[in-house]
């Protein structure tokens, strides 16, 4: 998911733990900016390979530890393999829990595990995406009473609530009923939608905010602004390597709604 392009200090917790154990944390502060750069300009794989090499600096750096969730996510997006995807999404949530356990009050890393948790839960079968599920919107809570102008995180929860209301009729019943689904009954579309909106609004050239808000309005067959959305998500600067997979996306609906 998408975080604030610009480079986010390591809180002092994690710097004096750093220097506590001998370790400069200015060894590990240009690797942390490296790897900013090299996923700025559209390169996952190497920035992940350079904040390896600061966590074998310093294993305890928090602002390599939820740098890495995020680059794990970015290269399961990217990988077509589902099985090696899921693989990216389990080390996302092991490096999103090792930043938690370093800082918990950090928002970045509980932003991260919510979001490891959402992508393994789209790839699991309903029983074990019940579970998960409830993990997401829990940990999307969390994050949102921290920081309740995150944007990252009202995207988790728009989609969060558009994936359940996507789920089958009889598919949702299991879920409610058989497993224990109790906060599925709470998803609707207008939160969905309203969530995503406020992701708009915090972060309007976000592209990934306006395919998603794109992707809810063809679910509600307001067609029109559905369009709108999609064609500005495609006029937007790509600033993350998962942005030309949205701007595909949008281009794919778009000539979708054309033939139609």
């Amino acid at each position: 998911m998408q975080v604030p392009a610009a480079l986010l200090p390591e809180p002092a917790s994690a710097q004096n733990g750093a220097r506590s154990r001998g370790v400069p944390a200015r060894a590990v502060t240009p690797l942390v900016r490296q790897a900013d750069s090299l996923h700025g300009t559209l390169q996952p794989d190497s920035a992940m390979l350079v904040l390896e090499s600061a966590l074998g600096i310093d294993s305890t750096s928090y602002g390599a530890l939820w740098r890495a969730s995020r680059e794990a996510v970015t290269l399961g997006m990217l990988d077509a393999d589902p099985d090696r995807a899921r693989a990216q999404y389990d080390r996302a949530e092991t490096f999103a829990r090792r930043a938690i356990a370093v800082d918990s009050s950090g928002v970045a890393g509980q932003h991260y595990l919510a979001v490891a948790l959402g992508r393994q839960a789209l790839s699991e079968g309903i029983r074990a995406r019940v579970s998960m599920a409830e993990s997401v919107r829990a940990q999307t809570d969390r994050v949102l009473a921290m920081d309740s102008t995150y944007a990252p995180a009202y995207h988790v929860l728009g989609m969060w609530h558009a994936e359940v209301k996507r789920l089958s009729g009889f598919s949702k019943f299991i879920a409610q009923r058989v497993l224990g689904g109790s906060g599925f009954g709470d998803a609707t579309w207008e939160a969905a939608e309203g969530h995503m909106r406020t992701a708009v609004a915090l972060e309007p050239d976000v592209i990934m905010h306006r395919v998603e808000l794109g992707r809810i309005l063809l679910d509600l067959d307001r067609t029109d602004e559905a369009r709108t959305e999609l064609r500005t998500a495609l006029e937007l600067p790509v600033k993350e390597p998962i942005d030309p997979l949205h701007q595909q996306t949008a281009q794919d609906l778009l000539r979708d709604l054309s033939g139609s």
